[in-house]
């Protein structure tokens, strides 16, 4: 356990901060982003392509299931572009937050924060949350006696 962290008390406070992450992330609000890459008009593909670019690392898988999916050479473009700035080492302190508050969650190994990685997981293969809560999960099975 972490000292000076108390579980019951950080636990709702990152709840609520995760929930509200997740529905920004939320894998039908990102494939409908990625949708609108390829849509008639210029302002709602360069929406998108800003809304994608702040999430980041977060949108990261779904970007790479898109593309793998041979899109329009447009679309392609955007996405390759897209994924061209993730390997930049720099963040958003949204993705930061995320990342520290995963492994907050992994390093308190409570009941109550492996339920909230356990919600998280359930996002899918699809997420960027879904794949970090369980390899989160995955580690804490390993340290179980």
């Amino acid at each position: 356990m972490l000292v000076g962290i108390v579980p019951w008390k950080a636990l709702p406070l990152l709840r609520a901060r995760f929930q509200r992450l997740a529905e920004q992330v939320r894998p039908e609000r990102i494939k409908q982003l990625i949708a609108d890459l390829d849509a008639d008009t210029f302002a709602t593909r360069q929406q998108a392509a800003t809304e994608l670019e702040q999430l980041g690392m977060l949108a990261e898988p779904a970007l790479r299931v898109a593309l793998a999916r041979n899109p329009a050479l447009e679309v392609r473009q955007r996405l390759e572009k897209l994924l061209l700035e993730l390997e930049r080492p720099e963040h958003s302190c949204q993705q930061l937050w995320a990342m520290r508050a995963l492994e907050l969650l992994e390093r308190m190994s409570t009941a109550h924060a492996r339920a909230l990685l356990e919600s998280l997981a359930l996002q899918g293969s699809e997420s960027w949350l879904g794949q970090q809560a369980g390899a989160g999960l995955t580690r804490l099975a390993c340290l179980q006696p």
